[in-house]
């Protein structure tokens, strides 16, 4: 700590304010990482079981879902594969929406996407945070006319009633 102080004190007025600014900007990258990966890990799972819940409901009244859970598997490989990095391919995320027959199918999607580590790229490429799939969309499609061309419009199209 010393040796902090000492360099502080022998640094010109300049240097002192870059260790000001560096500091802080250290602060809040460590606040920011450790406050997402606490605070929404258990609203994520929360979605996830959720979806569960739902599926458990529609299940009851004859509503189960259209495909395998190694389909599912795949399509929420794809949406992730979709949405990763620079830009988001909307095109195949509006293929995998165009097989969803029904609710079930959709939460079953949700519920097989799980939580998934999301980089955040408007501030620092290793931004990461845990997103369900909900949020993952949300983050991704900000606007929300590109949601509902490229996801909400198709599940409309089939009576199937959920909003991204």
């Amino acid at each position: 700590m010393k040796t902090l102080v000492k360099i502080y004190n022998d640094a010109p007025p300049i240097g002192k304010i870059l260790l000001i600014l560096l500091g802080c900007v250290l602060l809040y990258l460590i606040y920011n990482a450790i406050s997402g990966l606490l605070a929404k890990k258990d609203s994520n799972v929360n979605t996830v079981n959720t979806a569960q819940g739902e599926l458990n409901q529609l299940a009851q009244s004859g509503v189960v879902t259209t495909y395998t859970p190694n389909q599912f598997a795949a399509f929420a490989d794809t949406l992730e594969q979709a949405m990763s990095g620079q830009g988001t391919d909307e095109d195949s995320v509006s293929d995998v929406f165009k097989y969803m027959q029904n609710k079930a199918d959709v939460l079953q999607l949700i519920k097989s996407f799980g939580v998934r580590d999301y980089t955040d790229d408007k501030l620092f490429m290793w931004n990461i945070k845990p997103f369900n799939l909900v949020q993952w969309i949300t983050a991704d499609m900000p606007n929300p006319a590109e949601r509902d061309e490229y996801i909400n419009d198709q599940l409309k199209a089939r009576s199937i009633d959920y909003k991204f």
